[in-house]
């Protein structure tokens, strides 16, 4: 004797009976090699121009920053060995008008 659970799962099984297989598009494959083979752009060409002048403005900076670092030790360095040139020759310069 069937318990209600298999006659169930007997009922289900025959209803299924009539229904076909799913067919799909004949050209459906040869689409999707298709599209896997195209050259896409991933990245768009703002963001290339946006990332490349990003990195050049990035790089004057440096540059910029490495000048004026030297630039100023250059001058400091220069004051400080004339002080000390004056200094040794008895050279001191102190004007009070």
């Amino acid at each position: 004797m069937k318990t209600n659970h298999e006659n169930r799962i007997a009922k289900t099984l025959a209803s299924v009976e009539g229904i076909s297989r799913a067919e799909a598009n004949p050209y459906l494959f040869e689409k999707i090699k298709l599209r896997l083979n195209e050259n896409r752009e991933v990245v768009s060409r703002g963001i290339k121009w946006s990332a490349v002048i990003t990195c050049v403005v990035v790089l004057c900076v440096n540059i910029g920053s490495v000048y004026f670092y030297f630039e100023k030790n250059n001058a400091a360095k220069e004051e400080t060995v004339y002080k000390n040139l004056g200094s040794e020759m008895g050279y001191n310069q102190s004007y009070n008008y």
